[in-house]
């Protein structure tokens, strides 16, 4: 609700496509309100007006109709308030006032086939910065006119206008602008705007009491209807009257159709559908901070259509109640339910360098995963694939994956329960060594012919306390500064303190969840022998299908028959052995 109205009309976000969407996003409220009243005002100019719905809960026939609101005007002109009915076929079409000076307000009521219009000659003239409460009626009989400020009549008149035409809901109310651009908007404040039916004359107190007995916070802070959510249609429209505002590349329609979402001013869109689209999406990512890698490198939300990644880790984050020694509350904790994945991204110069893997670790359980690292460069020429750390009872597993070489190394550890541990793992470039410190301690380094000058591959994506392999035990315990460094084997835990320390905890290790209700889906013509169905239901678009799949944790692509019109079979599907039938349609897969 912006304001109560009365008792069975209300200001609703507006469910109907004929509302200006961002016209109440950016309110702005006064700084002065009538005398006596609550702070329910808000200020209207060039750039803000506000739409509000008036709904068909009740039946108008045969009665009055009334708009009553209370208006500190600091200009001399400008539109008080305009209703227009989503009826563009009915008799009745719409009624306005607008202010044409101080000495005048034109009231006037639009008809199918005519306009009808009264001028009120205010005399004395109004006061700017003043509160005036105005009323503005129509009797639904004989289609008398009457405006009143403050309880005083200041026009009432029956120029011949015609009888028996009833408001017409619903409808939208703009309050202080119009739908006609050749009407300014109203510079100036307003507050307890109202509708009535069936009352040509309410009364100040009335306004008064509605205002003060609604809840503040109830009453008068609009529900924004952002513009990230649309419903577009190619039903047959007048495009005589369209103008291009714009224009730009996009592979697909759907892509078109956020452009437009994402410019308040655009209504339609136009698209050549003749041509094979390539996606679309639904909404777009942001990235945040989870811990400092260095100075060049951070974790993000993956922004690529890697398989690897799972979109749901770090989301039901569990936070440590124990750090290390003189460490801030950073640590979060890792165990068969809980890990986290994170990106490191190509944004640093990592060829031809060393590459190393530290964090802290307070280990719950001596059997687990400490980290997996996978690069995205599977099907490209470099020869880096993976490298992970995995904790075996008393041993440290540690292991890089080549395209033509596994190479292990294996460490013995005394290591005790609930007691925090620094280490780095790290490859030495040139000669493919692995190298582990502990605490500072050199306690490992192994070459057991291993490939010299291989470069790890970025970007990637880094899982924390459990692996990609299914072989592996999630890893139970507690983690903090988890980072990559390039160039450096032996870390000092100084560098990782002062890398967390000198951050705010807040922008640093609260992820951002990456709810399933983001994702891009591509058209796919090869690689669909491996798939198969999860469930099906009954979908009237392409899009409900997406919108089904991405609810659904397990599917990974769609299927959807795109050249029938109607409702149609959507399939939700994943990887697996299955007997997909392509008659059923077309196939998408969901990335991010």
């Amino acid at each position: 609700m912006l304001w109560p109205l009365n008792n069975d009309t209300y200001a609703a976000e507006i469910k109907h496509n004929n509302q200006d969407q961002s016209t109440e996003c950016n309110i702005k409220f006064a700084q002065d309100m009538p005398p006596t009243f609550p702070n329910l005002a808000v200020s209207t100019d060039d750039d803000h007006v506000i739409d509000v719905r008036i709904e068909n809960n009740f039946i108008p026939s045969g009665n009055d109709y009334t708009f009553s609101g209370w208006f500190q005007s600091s200009n001399t002109d400008g539109a008080l308030f305009h209703y227009k009915s989503d009826d563009k076929n009915g008799s009745f079409l719409g009624l306005k006032a607008v202010l044409t000076s101080l000495y005048n307000i034109t009231l006037t009521r639009n008809l199918q086939f005519s306009n009808e219009s009264g001028v009120s000659v205010n005399n004395p003239p109004l006061i700017v910065n003043t509160w005036y409460y105005l009323t503005f009626s129509v009797d639904g009989k004989n289609g008398k006119m009457k405006i009143n400020q403050d309880e005083v009549s200041i026009f009432s008149d029956d120029n011949n206008f015609e009888d028996d035409i009833d408001i017409v809901l619903p409808g939208t109310l703009r309050i202080g602008g119009s739908f006609d651009e050749i009407d300014s908007n109203f510079n100036g404040d307003v507050t307890c705007f109202a509708y009535h039916s069936d009352k040509p004359d309410p009364a100040k107190s009335e306004s008064e009491g509605q205002c003060k007995t609604a809840s503040v916070a109830e009453s008068y802070i609009p529900i924004c209807p952002k513009r990230n959510v649309g419903i577009y249609s190619n039903s047959s429209i007048d495009t005589s009257n369209l103008s291009t505002i714009s224009t730009s590349t996009e592979c697909s329609v759907f892509q078109c159709c956020i452009a437009c979402l994402n410019e308040v001013s655009c209504k339609y869109i136009q698209y050549d559908l003749t041509n094979e689209s390539c996606c679309f999406v639904i909404a777009s990512c942001t990235f945040e901070l989870l811990w400092p890698l260095n100075n060049d490198t951070y974790t993000t939300e993956i922004k690529k259509n890697s398989p690897n990644q799972d979109r749901l880790a770090g989301c039901n984050i569990k936070f440590s109640q124990d750090m290390p020694p003189n460490f801030q509350n950073l640590a979060v904790s890792t165990d068969d339910d809980h890990w986290i994945d994170i990106r490191i991204e190509d944004n640093i110069l990592y060829l031809n360098e060393d590459y190393t893997f530290s964090g802290w670790f307070k280990i719950s359980n001596p059997n687990g995963a400490l980290f997996h690292y996978k690069s995205d460069d599977y099907s490209t020429t470099g020869e880096f694939l993976e490298m992970k750390a995995v904790l075996a009872s008393s041993n440290i597993i540690f292991q890089r994956k080549l395209k033509t070489a596994n190479e292990t190394g294996s460490l013995a550890v005394t290591l005790s329960l609930s007691t925090w541990y620094y280490f780095t793992f790290g490859i030495d470039r040139s000669s493919g060594k692995m190298k582990i410190y502990q605490d500072g301690s050199h306690i490992f380094d192994h070459d057991d012919n291993f490939m010299g000058n291989i470069d790890i591959m970025l970007p990637g994506t880094l899982r924390i306390g459990r692996s990609f392999d299914e072989i592996d035990p999630n890893f139970n315990g507690d983690v903090t500064c988890f980072a990559y460094h390039t160039d450096k084997f032996d870390v000092p835990s100084t560098d990782s303190e002062n890398e967390c320390k000198n951050t705010t905890p807040d922008e640093l290790y609260v992820p951002i969840c990456p709810d399933r209700n983001v994702g891009t889906y591509t058209s796919m013509n090869t690689g669909l022998s491996n798939l198969r169905t999860i469930s099906t239901s009954t979908e009237c678009s392409v899009f409900q299908c997406g919108i089904i799949c991405l609810n659904a944790v397990s599917c990974k692509y769609i299927q959807y028959d795109m050249t029938t019109e109607g409702c149609n079979t959507c399939y939700l599907l994943t990887i697996g052995s299955g007997s997909l039938n392509l008659n059923n349609g077309e196939v998408f897969e969901l990335g991010y």
